[in-house]
């Protein structure tokens, strides 16, 4: 994903709006938090891989472009809001995605260096920006990549230097 002033942007110069980006983000944010708190579902298998990556010992946080508004709703309503041991929203950093910013925030947060994390990120442009010694995997897009069992796999191969798995929704 993306922040919320990156896509209004383009959305305002893609469709040539007239409003004013103030009533765009205000808009955009109220349609977020609705689809995000009452619409939208899991991957498939996304709570059987969040219960393998406990079984590992691994700290878990989600970092998120969307708004604390519309993030806790769906990880409450969703029933994974226990997996994690923090969330890091897209309200509490000044650079929204592609920035890394979020994912420093989170790995400093949780006391572990950027290297010792494996961002999980479903959006590519998040995946190409992370950057800043942080180990990015694309997850979601086609119907392969939906299943995550396969992810847990990855992550015990991986595990030796691994202290945290950060999920960016």
């Amino acid at each position: 994903g993306v922040s919320y002033l990156v896509a209004v942007e383009f959305y305002k110069n893609a469709f040539h709006l007239s409003a004013p980006r103030e009533e765009l983000m205000r808009r955009r944010g109220e349609i977020a938090v609705d689809f995000f708190a009452n619409r939208v579902g899991l991957f498939h298998s996304a709570k059987a891989t969040l219960q393998q990556l406990c079984k590992m010992k691994l700290q878990l946080a989600v970092a998120t472009s969307s708004v604390s508004a519309s993030a806790r709703p769906f990880l409450k309503r969703t029933g994974i809001e226990s997996f994690f041991d923090m969330v890091v929203t897209g309200d509490e950093v000044q650079r929204g995605k592609p920035d890394p910013e979020i994912y420093l925030r989170t790995a400093k947060r949780l006391g572990v260096t950027p290297g010792g994390c494996l961002v999980i990120e479903d959006a590519l442009a998040g995946v190409r920006e992370v950057g800043v010694d942080l180990e990015p995997v694309q997850v979601g897009g086609d119907e392969e990549r939906r299943d995550l069992q396969g992810l847990a796999v990855l992550l015990e191969l991986l595990v030796g230097g691994l202290q945290v798995a950060v999920l960016a929704l």
